[in-house]
């Protein structure tokens, strides 16, 4: 499966990370493994694994009818986004420290999902 994805990839072929989670696991868990797999199949943090992202909100624009563009940052643009708290461009597992999250519009520090 790693070459396969390698070769897609470097094919052109649009990939994305899942956002479903099997049953007992936690949701959006899936997320981080699928982009941990994406750098262990020989795709860099980015390009490669983090860019799924666009093509996620490309992919459900397209073939969603009635869903908004998403999965950009823009002048414009619906402010949801997640902060990390490091760099995912060195480390694609740095996505598992948000500081915290915007969505539509109101910041939500992290630390507040915790207490």
């Amino acid at each position: 499966m790693k070459k396969l994805t390698l070769a897609m990839s470097e094919a052109g072929v649009p990939l994305l990370a899942g956002t479903d989670s099997p049953a007992g696991v936690i949701p959006g868990t899936s997320v981080d493994e699928d982009l941990d797999q994406f750098v262990a199949a020989g795709l860099t943090p980015f390009p490669g694994a983090l860019d799924r992202y666009p093509n996620s909100g490309q992919f459900i624009h397209q073939y969603v009818p009635g869903a908004d563009e998403f999965g950009t940052i823009a002048p414009g643009k619906s402010a949801d986004l997640v902060m990390l708290g490091a760099n995912p461009l060195l480390d694609v597992r740095n996505m598992r420290q948000p500081m915290g999250v915007m969505v539509r519009g109101r910041w939500s520090r992290a630390a507040s999902w915790r207490t």
